[in-house]
């Protein structure tokens, strides 16, 4: 992972410690946070930080195979896993 100075990295490149989701569909694969699913699902999903931020830039890199995701921040979560807040849209239909 390339940590730019001055940045404080919320993914430590070996597990999911920190965050919050299905490992049913997130998972660690050479060093990166992954997300799959083989069925047609009827909501998004999500994977969050245990922490909340304020006062932050935020730099990430993003691989993504033909479908449409996206990145939230200044966001909150409810008890049923559903996220509200600003979202970063990306890739198809965006």
């Amino acid at each position: 992972m390339n940590i730019k100075p001055g940045f404080t990295p919320l993914f430590n490149g070996k597990d999911l410690s920190g965050w919050v989701g299905d490992t049913k569909y997130w998972s660690v694969e050479d060093e990166c946070i992954v997300a799959r699913s083989v069925d047609r699902l009827d909501r998004n999903l999500f994977l969050w930080t245990e922490k909340e931020y304020s006062n932050f830039v935020m730099s990430c890199e993003v691989k993504l195979l033909g479908f449409n995701s996206g990145i939230q921040f200044r966001s909150t979560v409810d008890a049923n896993g559903f996220m509200a807040g600003y979202q970063a849209d990306i890739g198809n239909g965006c």
